[in-house]
């Protein structure tokens, strides 16, 4: 696939998002361009987009790879439904037994990488420690820093995949519901993915 050539081609308005992290494009009506800022991320993407193929209902990835240093994905576009966060909207029934089913289901798999989760909260607490650091905060930063450090290192969890982003922004609603934006897909507790369900 040329890259660059569909690159050329496309105009503002089939740019269909934009984050700090990725831009997305549609492509011949039938195509999602997804160009990550962070490779890291997008490699993580196209490495559960081709694990969770087969098992869940994820868009099929056409092509990969770097242009002008960013990492890119070309997948199935899926039509359908995708709500914001913002929109209210009620569903049937069905559709709701079927997201659980999907969570469910991607739960249910065996980690494709190591640990994660576990990693990333301790990483999250050390930046965040030396933020309130650098602030002066008027707490006492170090314990609660280690506090946190020792509740993280002895949490015990059976390891699954889990979205680590999930939320009715990144589901495709059809005849059946598709997760996208695997991004931030990590191994460790599943009790996460309820986080941003509130």
């Amino acid at each position: 696939m040329d890259i660059e050539k569909i690159l050329e081609s496309i105009n503002n308005n089939e740019k269909l998002g934009n984050s700090f992290s990725q831009s997305v494009y549609l492509i011949d009506k039938d195509k999602i361009l997804k160009m990550y800022n962070n490779v890291d991320k997008g490699k993580n993407e196209l490495d559960y987009l081709n694990y969770f193929n087969g098992n869940l209902n994820v868009p099929g990835v056409l092509d990969s790879g770097m242009y002008d240093n960013r990492f890119y994905i070309v997948m199935d576009y899926v039509e359908g439904e995708n709500y914001t966060d913002e929109e209210e909207f009620v569903l049937e029934d069905d559709m709701y037994k079927k997201i659980g089913a999907l969570l469910g289901n991607m739960h249910n798999l065996d980690p494709l990488k190591e640990a994660t989760w576990k990693s990333y909260m301790l990483y999250r607490v050390e930046r965040n420690y030396e933020f309130l650091k650098s602030k002066n905060v008027d707490l006492d930063i170090d314990s609660c820093y280690e506090y946190l450090k020792d509740m993280i290192s002895t949490l015990s969890y059976e390891s699954h995949p889990m979205h680590a982003d999930f939320r009715m922004g990144n589901l495709i609603l059809g005849e059946n519901p598709y997760l996208i934006d695997l991004e931030s897909v990590k191994s460790g507790d599943p009790v996460f993915d309820f986080v941003k369900l509130y």
